[in-house]
C-alpha cells in the first residue's frame, strides 16, 4: 500500500496514538519528553536528537525490519531509498489541527511505519482497533423539482465515522447528468458539510444540521442541496432524507410531500447578465420600481355608497400593514407581503391576513396596476376580501394616493356619502381619487361592495 488518504479525524487519532507510544518510549528509556517541537519530532537542527519520535520509530523492531527490507541493496542517495523525516509528521499534524485541510495523504514509508509504530499491521487494523470503521446507511432523498413542479426522489448513501463520512448520490438529475456523485464530508459547527463530484467534474454540495459535532444518522434528516441543473443553472433545494428501510405508508409519503410543497422555495440562479444595477428586476419588474413603491398610501374603495379610507404602509422589507376602519380602530389589523406577477400585466400583488387579536378575521387580496414611469402618486387596482361565515365576500375597484413629503392630516375612516364633497374641499389632493374610483375598469369585480 504505497499511498493512503486519511480523514482529518483519522489522522488526529493516529497522531494521538503515536504521541502516546512516544511517551511510553520516553518512560521506558528513562528520559523526559522535551518541550521543543523540533526535538519531539526530530527535525531541523534537532534532526539527530537521540530521543525524538523519529529515532524511536527507527529503532522500533518491526519498522527496522521493514526499512531494512525495502532499502536492501540501496544507498541513501539511491532512488527509492526510504527513511523517516520527523518534519513530515509535524507538518501534517499542524495542518489537521488548524482545520486547514479535510484530508491527509500519506505515502511510503509513512503509510506503513506510522501504523507499525502503534502496534498495528496496517491502516485497516488501525481503524478496527480505534473504532474508526465506517457505518453504511442508505437514504431516500426527497425534494421539490422546479422543472417537474413535483416532489422527486433520489438515492443517498452514506458511510461514516463519528466525524467524517463518504457519500454517494444517484438519480438526482434523472439521468441527464452522469451518476454517481461521490465524495465525503465532515462535521463543523454542528453541521455536516458534504462535497461531491461526478466524473464530468460537476459538483454537488449538501449541508445537514446535526445535534452535535458528531455524526449520527437518525431516521429522518433535513438539509440543503446545491448543484447545477442539466441545463447548467445553479440550483439550491431543501432536502428531506428518510432511511430506505423505513416502510413508509401512503399517508407517511403524503406528509413528506406536503411538507416539501409548503417549503418549495428554490434558489435558482437565473441566466441573466447584470451590466448595471439598474438592470436588476423581479419577474421583469425593475427593482428601482419596487423600491419606489415603498411608503404610505391612502386607499379608497366603496362600501355601499360610502367611501372607506384605508391606510396602507409598505415597509422597507416589503412587509405590508393595513389600517382598515371597517375591522377595528386606528391600529394595523392586517399584515401581508408584496409580490410581483408577470401573469397579471405586471401588477403588484398584496395578500394580507389578520394580525393576531384582530376582532375581524378577514383575508384580503389586492392587485395594483404598476404606473408608467416613476409616477406613484395615484394608482388603480382591484381587491377581494373574504372572512368569517357571517361576512359576505366582497370585491371591487380601488384607488390609491401615495402620501407625499408633507403628509395629510387624515386617519382611516368611513366617509359617508353626504360628507364626501366637503371632505374633498378640505383635502384637494384626494380629488383625483373620486374620479378614478368612478371609472369602471376591465378588472372590475361585479357585485362588489
Amino acid at each position: 500500500m504505497s499511498k493512503l488518504t486519511l480523514s482529518r479525524h483519522e489522522f488526529l487519532t493516529l497522531h494521538k496514538a503515536i504521541r502516546t507510544q512516544y511517551s511510553a518510549d520516553c518512560k521506558a528509556n528513562g528520559v523526559a519528553e522535551p518541550a521543543s517541537k523540533s526535538k519531539i519530532y526530530g527535525y531541523g537542527e534537532h534532526s539527530d536528537y537521540k530521543n525524538s519520535i523519529t529515532v524511536f520509530m527507527t529503532k522500533h523492531q518491526t519498522i527496522k525490519d521493514y526499512l531494512d527490507t525495502v532499502n536492501k541493496g540501496l544507498t541513501r542517495n539511491d532512488q527509492g531509498y526510504q527513511e523517516i523525516n520527523g518534519k513530515n509528521l509535524y507538518n501534517k499534524f499542524r495542518d489537521a489541527e488548524n482545520n486547514s485541510i479535510d484530508e491527509i495523504k500519506l505515502s511510503e514509508p509513512y503509510s506503513i511505519v506510522y501504523f507499525l509504530y502503534i502496534g498495528c499491521n496496517d491502516y485497516e487494523e488501525f481503524k478496527k482497533k480505534y473504532n474508526l470503521q465506517k457505518t453504511f446507511e442508505i437514504y431516500v432523498g426527497y425534494y421539490f423539482s422546479f422543472a417537474n413542479n413535483d416532489i422527486k426522489s433520489f438515492e443517498f448513501k452514506i458511510a461514516h465515522t463519528a466525524s467524517d463520512c463518504a457519500v454517494e448520490v444517484r438519480s438526482f438529475h434523472d439521468g441527464y447528468l452522469q451518476d454517481p456523485f461521490t465524495g465525503g464530508g465532515i462535521v463543523k459547527n454542528n453541521n455536516l458539510f458534504i462535497n461531491l463530484i461526478n466524473k464530468d467534474g460537476i459538483e454537488m454540495k449538501i449541508i445537514i444540521p446535526t445535534e452535535s459535532n458528531t455524526i449520527h444518522l437518525p431516521t429522518y434528516m433535513l438539509g440543503v442541496l446545491t448543484t447545477i441543473t442539466s441545463e447548467n443553472f445553479p440550483l439550491s433545494v431543501r432536502l428531506f432524507l428518510v432511511k430506505e428501510d423505513m416502510d413508509l405508508t401512503a399517508s407517511d409519503l403524503n406528509r413528506i410531500k406536503s411538507y416539501l410543497n409548503f417549503h418549495r422555495q428554490i434558489l435558482r440562479a437565473p441566466n441573466e447578465r447584470i451590466k448595471t444595477l439598474e438592470d436588476l428586476a423581479i419577474r421583469e419588474v425593475f427593482i428601482d420600481d419596487l423600491i419606489n413603491m415603498r411608503g404610505t398610501y391612502w386607499m379608497w374603495r366603496y362600501h355601499d355608497e360610502d367611501i372607506v379610507q384605508i391606510k396602507i404602509v409598505i415597509e422597507d422589507d416589503f412587509t405590508v400593514r393595513i389600517f382598515n376602519p371597517l375591522y377595528t380602530g386606528t391600529f394595523a389589523n392586517q399584515i401581508g407581503r408584496v409580490s410581483v406577477s408577470r401573469h397579471f400585466n405586471h401588477s403588484l400583488c398584496i395578500g394580507t391576513f389578520p394580525i393576531r387579536g384582530s376582532a375581524r378575521q378577514m383575508i384580503s387580496f389586492y392587485m395594483i396596476d404598476m404606473p408608467q414611469g416613476n409616477d406613484w402618486k395615484y394608482l388603480r387596482g382591484v381587491y377581494c376580501t373574504v372572512g368569517t361565515p357571517t361576512q359576505k365576500p366582497s370585491g371591487g375597484n380601488l384607488v390609491l394616493y401615495k402620501q407625499q413629503a408633507d403628509p395629510l392630516d387624515i386617519v382611516p375612516q368611513v366617509i359617508k356619502k353626504d360628507d364626501i364633497p366637503q371632505y374633498l374641499e378640505n383635502y384637494g389632493e384626494l380629488v383625483p381619487l373620486r374620479t378614478m374610483l368612478d371609472i369602471k375598469t376591465g378588472r372590475h369585480v361585479p357585485n362588489g361592495n
